[in-house]
């Protein structure tokens, strides 16, 4: 009978296996991040997954035992899928197929962990586990669908706001003609990367302050236009910085190229109050039924 250090160590085995086995598709990987804005998220998603098990470790493995069936279910179903990949004929573009082999990899994980430390550790570890979802890159299809919808949202977000500002200003579709230039809300502007980070940030903050459900669920679902009026915010300050005081801050200047963080955190606490509020009516629930 393996104790709770063997196990940890077959599993960090089994997934140092899985990486060394996929020496080819991680090098495909790496140069697929290397030209994407969501790089750093994928490798911070399995340190913030470890550091959530760890933090909990006394509750998740209070029993352990080993689950064969489950576990080898969810193991194969990954080994299967990663084999089909590799050797079939799939009919998919490079970038979608990162993403199947990554989810590959993702299943033989979380069967691993269930294989090894059994359906109870498994079921108290879920929400670390399903964190690890957020490393498999996003479908090239689904990424156009988010990325579009971001535009368009921050595009309502910043016509607003130079209505507020007293901007005169045109629009036409995502393209703004205000006074010395023009601007675009290209892909490349719709902040992604930071609108994930905001997701994961809030997916984090309900998993750890709040208790219920349904309200953890309405702080992710505030998260979504909350990442929109941040872009907003963002265009809306560097457009009126380069109306007002020099075009440098559109042409690529230091608070554009690296100003993300700035309005990430400006966001960060925006969301505090609604974090307050959830906070406060989920206790005022709690006494009420005391």
């Amino acid at each position: 009978m393996m104790n709770t250090r063997t196990r940890a160590l077959v599993f960090f085995a089994v997934i140092l296996g899985s990486l060394l086995i996929s020496l080819e598709f991680l090098d495909q990987l790496m140069g697929y991040l290397s030209g994407s804005d969501l790089s750093s998220l994928t490798f911070m998603i399995p340190l913030m997954s470890a550091a959530l098990i760890l933090r909990k470790r006394e509750y998740i493995f209070a029993d352990i035992n080993t689950c064969l069936m489950g576990g080898g279910a969810i193991i194969l179903t990954g080994a299967l899928l990663c084999a089909w990949l590799s050797f079939g004929n799939s009919g998919m573009n490079s970038s979608d197929m990162l993403s199947a082999k990554m989810l590959a990899i993702v299943l033989i994980w979380i069967g691993a962990f269930i294989l090894l430390f059994g359906w109870a550790s498994g079921r108290k570890a879920l929400f670390p586990l399903l964190m690890l979802i957020f490393m498999i890159p996003i479908p090239e299809a689904w990424l156009a669908i988010v990325v579009q919808a971001l535009q368009k949202g921050s595009a309502r977000g910043v016509a607003i706001l130079f209505k507020l500002t007293g901007t005169p200003y045109h629009q036409e579709g995502l393209a703004f003609m205000i006074p010395r230039t023009t601007i675009e809300i290209a892909p490349q502007c719709s902040s992604i990367r930071s609108s994930l980070a905001l997701l994961i940030a809030c997916l984090l903050a309900g998993h750890l302050l709040l208790k219920t459900v349904s309200r953890k669920f309405l702080l992710v679902l505030i998260s979504i236009p909350m990442a929109m009026v941040k872009n907003a915010i963002r265009i809306v300050t560097l457009s009126l910085l380069a109306i007002h005081v020099d075009m440098g801050y559109l042409a690529g200047g230091d608070l554009h190229r690296r100003g993300g963080i700035v309005f990430f955190i400006l966001t960060l606490l925006l969301m505090l109050p609604v974090l307050w509020v959830l906070r406060k009516t989920e206790k005022a629930a709690t006494d009420c039924t005391d």
